[in-house]
């Protein structure tokens, strides 16, 4: 059974039903036994998270938005996960197509290349929960 933690801050950020959801979603992640399959979800979580929260970041802060529409965080999920899988299809095909492509997990900050390097770069975590998570490790 999963159970809402009591962090304050989650609740004025979801609803019940939304911070149910993502804890009963977190806690079948974390059952996944291959460590790459278990990051690839977690990490579709992570960046959806924002998207049914009742928050958004503004000026370096947590802003609460109490009117935002928040949809079902299933769909929302479930929708980011098709995409994922679909980017990791494009990118096998760009490999057999002999399009380069590489991917670099680690600190941003800590690698150095040149700025020809790139045509684009890919952050996570979303930056509504690196103030989340800063204050406290709340997932």
């Amino acid at each position: 059974m999963v159970s809402n933690p009591k962090i304050p801050i989650l609740r004025k950020v979801f609803d019940e039903k939304t911070l149910f959801n993502i804890f009963t979603i977190k806690n079948w992640i974390q059952g996944i036994k291959d460590e790459k399959l278990r990051y690839f979800f977690l990490t579709a979580l992570l960046s959806v998270v924002d998207n049914v929260a009742y928050a958004k970041k503004g000026g370096g802060f947590l802003r609460l938005t109490p009117d935002k529409e928040i949809a079902d965080i299933k769909d929302v999920i479930f929708t980011k996960v098709n995409e994922m899988v679909i980017d990791i299809d494009i990118d096998h095909r760009n490999i057999e197509n002999n399009v380069d492509s590489n991917v670099f997990w680690g600190d941003a900050r800590k690698i150095c290349f040149s700025e020809e390097a790139f045509d684009a770069i890919i952050t996570s975590p979303p930056p509504i929960l690196i103030d989340m998570i800063t204050r406290g490790y709340i997932f």
